[in-house]
Formats: structure tokens, C-alpha cells, sequence
């Protein structure tokens, strides 16, 4: 991309098959922010894009964000 820096906000199994679908991966998000602590660290099925809470989303300073569910 051109140096900007997107992330996912919310992901469902849903949300996976949609972001599969549309051949979106780690290269175009860098991380999905999580609501429940299980999933921290963990990677989406497929697309590679690392969970992470949602402090740690902000915490990124994202120029976009995809939400959703």
C-alpha cells in the first residue's frame, strides 16, 4: 500500500469467509482488533491476520478502519 496503515475492527467466522472471499489478507489489514481475550495473538483462518486486542488496535494509530460484523 502507500504507507497508510488499516485494520480490522470485530471479526465473526462470518467476517473470515467475507474478508476470504474478497482475497484479503495480512498484506491489506494488519491486524483485527478482538472484543473477547481468547483469540489474542492468534491468526485468522486463511488470511493470517493477527488478532489483537482492542487497545492494541488503537493503540497502531490506524488511517482506516474496516468495520466489521
Amino acid at each position: 500500500m502507500d504507507g497508510t496503515r488499516s485494520l480490522g475492527y470485530g471479526p465473526s467466522t462470518n467476517d473470515n469467509v467475507l474478508l476470504q472471499f474478497c482475497g484479503i489478507s495480512e498484506k491489506h489489514l494488519a491486524a483485527i482488533a478482538e472484543f473477547s481475550t481468547d483469540p489474542f495473538g492468534a491468526f485468522m483462518l486463511r488470511t493470517l491476520i493477527t488478532r489483537v486486542s482492542e487497545a492494541d488496535a488503537w493503540a497502531m494509530k490506524p488511517d482506516y478502519v474496516l468495520v466489521l460484523r
